[in-house]
């Protein structure tokens, strides 16, 4: 098979034969029957395979609005996308498992998803999407509270979200970093219900307010040069493959963006702060730092970011997330 990272139903049969599914690299989705002797691929967009997902779990028809389900005759299940043609075909034993498995969720994070929709999307309210993914804060009052939450978390959803464990409270995080993408797919939104779930049942409650993200951020003119250095010094990782950020492979320290310039500013910091605020505090959180002795600078970026700086004009950035 074509050599993306393959996935199949955990209600496959044992051995490689069953209907498999991946994130291509520019956020498709392909579709293949590893037992299928032509290899044939569906690819289709995350929407038409949300869509198919979508009615499978609905207990649908075979026949979906953008992916053709056909079962025929002799026993087989073939899959065709609409506009591209190409037909992958199984076994209906195979694609009775890939529906259980869809079923499940297990192909959620297949499908990638931009802020907006995580925020949009029901029982995602006590969250708030930052520079480094989806974050809740739940105020526990001890930290034998926090403990308690923690191991419920891991009893309901196994692995999955980033968490950070505090005497007053537990902040939740939910992102997929790997070596093609780092960003928020269905599966995060399943995983934010039932975290909420949980802290709901145990009497907790989320301050979206207490949620941050703070970024560094380098100007250079020769990202090339410049990013090996700060690797080797913090002992960093480039972060899906992308040459202008790195992060702690930890999860722990500050993630490092850097910014390619045409020309040298000599009247500008080279280096300044990023703060990732969630959309609803940004006005309060810039207001704030004006009243600290600060200065707006630009808002043209708005609400993207706002550009302040300190009494001495050295410059940092508020930013949210909200496309």
């Amino acid at each position: 098979m074509t050599s993306y990272a393959w996935q199949k139903s955990s209600y496959c049969p044992q051995g490689e034969a069953c209907l498999h599914a991946a994130a291509t690299a520019d956020g498709n989705i392909a579709l293949t029957e590893s037992d299928d002797p032509t290899g044939s691929i569906v690819t289709t967009t995350p929407a038409r395979f949300r869509a198919l997902l979508d009615s499978v779990r609905a207990g649908g028809p075979f026949t979906y609005d953008e992916i053709e389900v056909l079962p025929g005759p002799d026993g087989v299940v073939r899959l065709r996308d609409v506009d591209g043609g190409a037909v992958v075909t199984t076994s209906r034993a195979n694609w009775g498992a890939f529906a259980r498995g869809a079923r499940d969720g297990e192909f959620d994070h297949l499908v990638r998803i931009r802020p907006r929709q995580f925020h949009e999307a029901a029982g995602t309210e006590d969250w708030r999407v930052l520079g480094e993914g989806a974050c809740a804060y739940f105020r526990t009052g001890s930290f034998a509270a926090g403990v308690r939450f923690v191991q419920a978390i891991g009893e309901r959803v196994g692995e999955g979200p980033d968490i950070d464990l505090r005497a007053e409270g537990v902040t939740v995080r939910l992102i997929t970093l790997t070596a093609e993408y780092y960003g928020m797919t269905e599966r995060h939104v399943t995983l934010a219900r039932e975290i909420s779930a949980v802290a709901h049942e145990l009497g907790l409650t989320a301050d979206p307010s207490a949620v941050q993200t703070v970024q560094v951020t380098v100007d250079a003119l020769a990202i090339e040069k410049v990013t090996p250095f700060w690797r080797a010094l913090l002992g960093y990782e480039e972060r899906a493959g992308s040459v202008e950020d790195l992060v702690d492979p930890q999860g722990r320290g500050a993630p490092f963006y850097f910014q390619e310039m045409d020309a040298a500013r000599p009247q500008r910091n080279r280096v300044h702060v990023d703060v990732w605020v969630p959309y609803d505090r940004a006005q309060a959180r810039i207001a704030a730092a004006i009243a600290a002795g600060g200065t707006l600078v630009t808002d043209e970026h708005a609400p993207g970011h706002w550009v302040l700086a300190d009494p001495e004009g050295n410059e940092a950035c508020v930013g949210t997330t909200g496309g």
